[in-house]
């Protein structure tokens, strides 16, 4: 069973692991730090320390629903979506950089045509040699879809049947 940490408890995990990471020395109460730090860790935690004031997350990807974590779910997306892709290679294309020309370092971008607009999802690098597609300089026809659209778009498809094309 996992819980939430209050507020109070937030604060002293961040206090532990900026401890940790930079003045981990005998000081008075190093241990507990440590301690502290080390397991707040091993549950996943971390501490952002590029804010003026250290702040706790907690990383989300080992997190399960008893038969899957949400890595091992991503990986599923970004893999059946590559499937995806090369069954529409006429309707498909993928770009490492976006619009404005900018880039996601480690990632590029899968964009599969269909009749209800563009399905586009970022995709790591390491399956950029899967994804047996032309490529394109930029993604110029980006319509600036959200996640949001992009559901509403794949529910159009499949409930009026488009191929992708």
């Amino acid at each position: 069973m996992t819980t939430e940490l209050n507020d109070r408890e937030r604060k002293e995990v961040a206090l532990a692991q900026v401890y940790a990471t930079h003045f981990a020395h005998g000081t008075a109460g190093h241990n507990g730090y440590m301690t502290l730090a080390k397991v707040a860790q091993q549950a996943g935690y971390f501490c952002d320390m590029g804010l003026s004031t250290p702040t706790l997350h907690r990383y989300t990807g080992t997190i399960s629903d008893g038969h899957h974590t949400f890595d091992e779910l991503y990986e599923h997306r970004c893999l059946l979506f590559v499937w995806l892709m090369n069954l529409n290679r006429a309707a498909a294309f993928k770009t490492r950089k976006h619009a404005d020309g900018s880039e996601f370092d480690g990632w590029f971008v899968g964009i599969i045509r269909t009749e209800a607009g563009e399905i586009s999802y970022h995709l790591p690098n390491l399956m950029w040699d899967m994804v047996l597609v032309p490529e394109i300089e930029r993604h110029d026809t980006y319509d600036g879809s959200d996640a949001r659209a992009v559901l509403e778009r794949l529910r159009k498809i499949n409930s009026e049947g488009d191929d992708g094309a």
